[in-house]
């Protein structure tokens, strides 16, 4: 039997929590941070390339 929307929405936020809790709290607050993949790896803010020197 398929699981709700809600109950998937649930799942996905206690994933989300234990996963990367700093992106969980900011996307609960409404306020935009970097998910965990994305801090320090050097990708550029913009996902694009790095501007040509």
């Amino acid at each position: 039997m398929p699981q709700s929307d809600d109950e998937r929405l649930v799942d996905l936020e206690a994933w989300l929590e234990h996963d990367d809790p700093r992106f969980a709290r900011a996307l609960g607050a409404g306020r935009p941070a970097r998910p965990r993949e994305y801090r320090r790896t050097g990708v550029p803010a913009s996902g694009g390339r790095w501007p040509s020197p």
